[in-house]
Formats: structure tokens, C-alpha cells, sequence
């Protein structure tokens, strides 16, 4: 017994399964498609806490009123395959009542906390983020189990919590985001 499938039938077949492989690819890359439809969207620039930020094509963004979150993750094969470097960037709003002693206590604690596990402290700076004076400290980790090596970075200015987690591959554009930064009021 011969089995005949008619041409349109073959046709739909085919675009089913092409839909069905797209469907699979999207969400494999689900981090660079919401980075993609963001940008489409809101264009290349975030704003927070008086600052305006230019935002890499690799992030999508989450604005708040008083918090910004950049989110550089790539796909499950672009990060299996090939160790792509993701990162995250946070911005966050203080109470106008705390002091600028009072956020460096705060990021000493931090500071100490992630020490205790198994991070060193490689060092601190002072940056220019809208024309305000930023304290940054940097921590590594070199046996992070899933992501492999990672930095994270708190930076504190008055009235603005900055925080970057990510490869040490992005640490440059983390700084280079935060130095072009603009002030907005």
C-alpha cells in the first residue's frame, strides 16, 4: 500500500514545522529578543534618579520610578556553546535622609558580606557618573559554578545605589555606561 500526501499537504507540513523551529529559536534567544523588542520600543537611552543612561543593544531595561535594571543575558545555545559573557546593571534610588557616610557604611557591609563568600576585594575608584562623584568597589570571583568567573561592583554617590554583576569581559562597558551618563534635572 502506497501512502500519498498531496502537495499543499506537504506545504503545510513544512511551514508548520518552520514555525515550530522559529517558536524554539526565540525562545533559546529570549534575553537578545526582549533586548531587540526594548530597543525597538524606547530606543537606546534609560533614565533614573536624574540620570539618563545610553543602553547597549545587549540589555533590555526595567524602569521604575525610583530603580532602573539593565538585564545582559544572552540564549541558552550562545551561553552553552559559547561562554557569552551577561551581566546586570541596577540603579537605585536612596532616601534623600541618608548621608553619604551612612551609603559608604552600607557598602562596606556589603563589601564584607560578599567576602565571607569567597570574594576578594580587587579594588575601589572614584568615577564621574552625571557629573557626581561615585565610589566604586570592585569584587571578583574566580569559581562562580554556573556563570563561570564573575565581578560585581557597587558604586555609591549621593543619593544613587549602583550595582554590576557580571563577566569581567563587561566591566569596561559597565564603566563606560556610567561615565556617559547625563544628568536630567
Amino acid at each position: 500500500m502506497k501512502f500519498k500526501v498531496s502537495k499543499t499537504r506537504k506545504y503545510a507540513l513544512v511551514a508548520s514545522f518552520s514555525l515550530v523551529l522559529l517558536a524554539e529559536l526565540a525562545d533559546l534567544n529570549l534575553p537578545e529578543t526582549m533586548a531587540l523588542s526594548w530597543h525597538l520600543r524606547h530606543g537606546f537611552k534609560a533614565q533614573c534618579c536624574g540620570v539618563q543612561f545610553d543602553v547597549p543593544l545587549r540589555y533590555s531595561v526595567l524602569e521604575e520610578p525610583r530603580s532602573l535594571s539593565l538585564f545582559g543575558g544572552v540564549g541558552h545555545v550562545r551561553f552553552k556553546l559559547f561562554h557569552s559573557p551577561i551581566s546586570t546593571i541596577s540603579v537605585d534610588a536612596q532616601d534623600d535622609d541618608y548621608d553619604q557616610s551612612h551609603t559608604n557604611e552600607g557598602r562596606k557591609r556589603l563589601i564584607a558580606a560578599y567576602e565571607r563568600a569567597g570574594n576578594r576585594l580587587v579594588g575601589s575608584k572614584t568615577i564621574q557618573v552625571a557629573g557626581k562623584p561615585f565610589e566604586c568597589s570592585e569584587l571578583y570571583i574566580d569559581h562562580s559554578d554556573v556563570f563561570g568567573p564573575q565581578n560585581t561592583v557597587f558604586c555609591s554617590g549621593k543619593g544613587t545605589l549602583i550595582l554590576f554583576s557580571g563577566s569581567p569581559a563587561l566591566l569596561n562597558e559597565f564603566y563606560s555606561i556610567l561615565q556617559g551618563a547625563k544628568a536630567t534635572r
